[in-house]
């Protein structure tokens, strides 16, 4: 990742560092060598935000700290990093300078690992190169992406994966997606779209709110361009115990692609959890060939 300067430290973080040191010294007893060690990564932290409110503080802020710092350091100075931010956030909380403890928002170092993420990018069309996901709050790898500056660089390797339609079919395709699964969903769409000619085809987008519905606008202007292609969203609502609930695109399965005798369509699905599986059987069950009910379980 690109490097960048920390703001100077002010006045008034010097006092918080010190007051900290103190704390550290007559309320913890910790070592010598400890408390050098917590208030260099105390002081290192604090001048990542400057003059910054420290009320303002965020989970993303405190995770996409901790991720940028840690590749420029060995396993072990990064996990004394992470220690002593972990501190100096129990210490701001018990002081009563953040209003909650952000303490959990500190990853636990552990080396270099992968994270898969779909690209969302329209194949015919120029940079940039796009990816889609959603912020979870305790999350390491989606609070680091979240926290990345305009000229920060990450590395990163592929692209892999089987779900994908390099030629637009021949015959009428249906493509089935759940929120932030419309990922993968989204290049198929364009790739068959920009085919003169092409069959019919339809996207089911299902969410649990038209909030959820991402590239709404995008897809509703090319469905009105294309008369080829149709564009349907459907609300699903989740069960109490928060599990997906596929019922309604089920009943529309049943009475749209079963009910019939042709059997020459195609179908992409994308979703999470154990609903695409559900889904994947009912129309292979049904009479549909295992290649043309493709699918990719989150």
């Amino acid at each position: 990742m690109k490097g960048h300067l920390e703001s100077p430290p002010t006045a008034r973080l010097e006092r918080l560092v010190e007051d900290y040191r103190q704390w550290l010294v007559t309320e913890r007893s910790l070592a010598t060598t400890t408390v050098r060690y917590y208030v260099t990564g105390a002081r290192l932290f604090l001048c990542e935000f400057g003059d910054r409110d420290l009320q303002s503080l965020s989970l993303a802020d405190v995770t996409g700290f901790v991720v940028r710092q840690c590749p420029r350091r060995s396993v072990g100075n990064a996990k004394n990093l992470a220690t002593s931010v972990r501190s100096l956030l129990g210490y701001l909380y018990v002081q009563g300078l953040t209003d909650r403890q952000l303490a959990s928002g500190v990853p636990t170092p552990s080396g270099p690992r992968l994270k898969p993420y779909t690209i969302a990018s329209i194949p015919e069309s120029s940079p940039p190169f796009e990816i889609l996901f959603n912020l979870v709050p305790d999350g390491i790898a989606s609070n680091y992406l979240f926290g990345l500056r305009v000229g920060d660089f990450i590395d990163f390797t592929g692209p892999y994966g089987t779900f994908i339609l390099e030629t637009a079919p021949d015959c009428e395709c249906i493509f089935m997606a759940e929120t932030t699964a419309i990922a993968p969903v989204r290049p198929m769409i364009h790739r068959v779209l920009h085919r003169r000619g092409h069959l019919p085809i339809r996207l089911i987008h299902a969410a649990p709110s038209p909030e959820h519905l991402i590239y709404h606008d995008e897809f509703e202007g090319a469905a009105g361009q294309d008369p080829g292609f149709i564009y349907e969203t459907v609300l699903v609502q989740l069960d109490p115990t928060r599990s997906r609930n596929p019922f309604t695109i089920r009943d529309l399965i049943q009475t749209r692609y079963l009910a019939d005798s042709k059997r020459e369509r195609r179908f992409f699905i994308c979703g999470i959890g154990k609903a695409v599986l559900e889904l994947r059987d009912l129309l292979r069950d049904g009479g549909y060939e295992r290649r043309a009910v493709q699918y990719e379980q989150w």
